[in-house]
C-alpha cells in the first residue's frame, strides 16, 4: 500500500519478482538505468539526512518526465555474513529507470533539475552516478 507521499517500504522479498510484462523491467529493450551513491554531508546525521532526501527531494524527483520508477535504498542492519571489513563508504544509493536517453535527458534538462542538483549539493559529501545494463541471472530450482 502507498503511502500519501508515494514512499512505501518493499518487502525484498517481493522486490526481486521478475514480471516480464512491467514496463520498467530490467533489460526491457531501451530501457536506461541510473544508480547513484550518496554519501551525505558531514554536517547532517544519517536521520537527517535521510528526512531530507525522502521528505524535500523524492517529492521533487518522483515527477520528473519519463521516470519510470525511482527506489530510495536506505542502509539497514549489517550483521549478516559476508560484510566487508570497515565501515560502508556510502549513506544511501537511488535507483532510477527512465524509457531511453532521451528520457533521461529531457529529465535532467528541465527547468527545477539545476535547483534539484543544487539542493542534493548542499545535502551530499560526494555523489557518483553509474549508469548500468541490469542482467538478471536465473537460478537453479533447487537453489
Amino acid at each position: 500500500m502507498r503511502s500519501p507521499d508515494g514512499i512505501r517500504p518493499v518487502d525484498t522479498l517481493v522486490q526481486n519478482v521478475y514480471d516480464p510484462t512491467r514496463r520498467d523491467r530490467p533489460g526491457r529493450s531501451g530501457v536506461v538505468k541510473i544508480v547513484w551513491f550518496l554519501k551525505r554531508a558531514e554536517h547532517l546525521t544519517q536521520q537527517e539526512f535521510e528526512d531530507w532526501w525522502l521528505e524535500r527531494h523524492v517529492p521533487v524527483a518522483r515527477v520528473a518526465p519519463g521516470l519510470r520508477r525511482y527506489v530510495v535504498n536506505l542502509p539497514g542492519r549489517d550483521d549478516l555474513a559476508g560484510k566487508p571489513a570497515g565501515d560502508c563508504e556510502w549513506d544511501g544509493v537511488a535507483e532510477q529507470w527512465f524509457d531511453d536517453d532521451d528520457a533521461l535527458n529531457a529529465a535532467y534538462s528541465r527547468p527545477v533539475a539545476s535547483d534539484v542538483r543544487a539542493d542534493t549539493l548542499a545535502h551530499v559529501s560526494r555523489l557518483e552516478r553509474l549508469i548500468v545494463r541490469e542482467l538478471e541471472i536465473d537460478l537453479p530450482a533447487d537453489a
